[in-house]
């Protein structure tokens, strides 16, 4: 469009010299003018007309597109890495460490079976020998919405992976979650939600003493802690 509009000036600029007889500084302002005047008329219409190429083009490569300036992104792109789950990855989480405030310990077991080890400097160790262990696992099971059931012999999880993980990490700590779930009954929750970082969860025990369970974001966390 560009080549055919300054084509175009420059026939105006002589036609209007050799036929009408006009100077020379006249038509080359009236043709600076034409030029300058038709190409942003053009100009959208072209940049849509190209986009529209691009997603057509793309549209054979089995590229689906909905907005058009998205090609425009995608034309500096040279390469693309994408990963469906199940080919390298599984849709699973898994709790491997736990840092409490006086050790580090490494968790065993693969997915959401139960059946795993606490390590503390390679040995095992049984949950009621780290009491901060027993509590954590507690918080991480009852402020959780999943659920790990066995299916034939398969852990399935229904809810988030990432709280899937504490509930199977709670599990190996010797902790069953419907039991847990009858002796602090939960009664109260704030959802999580990216605005706060954080889930908690009120809990009465039987005899009305209550418990609040919070996890996030571990900033977020220390914000509200005072101790």
């Amino acid at each position: 469009l560009t080549s055919v509009i300054l084509l175009l000036a420059l026939c105006t600029s002589l036609y209007g010299i050799l036929v009408w007889n006009n100077t020379a500084d006249e038509m080359f302002l009236a043709a600076v003018g034409l030029a300058v005047a038709a190409i942003p008329e053009g100009l959208p219409a072209i940049i849509t007309i190209t986009l529209a190429i691009g997603v057509q083009r793309m549209a054979g490569r089995s590229g689906i597109i909905r907005l058009l300036p998205a090609v425009e992104t995608l034309g500096t792109v040279s390469v693309i890495c994408s990963d469906k789950t199940g080919t390298l990855t599984r849709n699973e989480m898994t709790a491997q460490t736990i840092a409490t405030s006086g050790h580090l310990l490494d968790v065993t077991g693969v997915g959401y079976n139960p059946h795993g080890s606490v390590l503390l400097n390679g040995i095992a160790m049984e949950p009621e020998e780290i009491p901060e262990l027993t509590e954590l696992a507690r918080a991480g099971l009852l402020c959780n919405d999943s659920e790990v059931t066995l299916a034939g012999d398969e852990w399935r999880l229904t809810g988030d992976p990432t709280e899937g993980s504490l509930t199977t990490l709670a599990m190996k700590c010797g902790l069953d979650p419907v039991f847990q779930g009858e002796e602090l009954p939960r009664t109260d929750t704030i959802p999580f939600e990216s605005e706060h970082r954080f889930m908690a969860t009120l809990h009465h025990d039987h005899a009305g003493h209550g418990f609040i369970y919070v996890k996030g974001a571990p900033e977020r966390i220390l914000e509200m802690c005072n101790r």
